[in-house]
């Protein structure tokens, strides 16, 4: 399957969990965080989150004062609700 992860496409097996990914990404450790087409995930259920064709996954890491992105935003920019 193709998935989005910070921006870059990446091809996976089908039934590639988020902790795999993770793993993957060398991200599994303390201090690093995942969202999922612009949700974040919580690290209990990263074994059991099934990552899908066309997600767009950011994988992120702490640093002293905030949250960084490990490389650019891949999430589309907002549509406008207006009308």
């Amino acid at each position: 399957m193709n998935l989005t992860v910070n921006g870059s496409t990446q091809t996976l097996p089908e039934h590639t969990t988020l902790a795999e990914l993770m793993a993957w990404e060398n991200a599994a450790s303390r201090g690093c965080a995942a969202a999922v087409d612009g949700e974040v995930v919580p690290r209990g259920s990263w074994d059991t989150f099934q990552l899908w064709e066309g997600s767009f996954v950011e994988v992120l890491t702490a640093v002293q004062g905030g949250w960084s992105c490990l490389i650019r935003s891949s999430l589309p920019a907002p549509r406008s609700r207006r009308g």
